[in-house]
């Protein structure tokens, strides 16, 4: 959907999904595509899946929200294994 939709090269892209539908790889996707994402309006769909969004892409826009797809990993707080040496009797 997304593909196809700058594959189009409109000048504004907007969809009605499920609010865990809109990822960050997929803004980011749009990002790199030239769109960022002007509106954003969280709503309720009747018999539709639970909350929903509204968004709008624009062609040479800013985003209106900022994200980090780096995965951060605290490895220091993981357990080290002691080291038992044997010894030879």
């Amino acid at each position: 959907m997304f593909e196809h939709s700058i594959k189009l090269n409109p000048r504004v892209i907007s969809y009605l999904i499920g609010i865990n539908n809109l990822t960050p790889r997929r803004i980011e996707m749009m990002n790199n595509a030239g769109y960022g994402l002007t509106t954003m309006y969280m709503t309720n769909v009747w018999r539709w899946f639970g909350m929903s969004v509204i968004v709008v892409f624009e062609k040479d826009k800013d985003n209106i929200i900022m994200f980090d797809r780096t995965t951060w990993r605290d490895d220091d707080k993981k357990p080290k294994k002691k080291i038992v040496k044997k010894t030879k009797k």
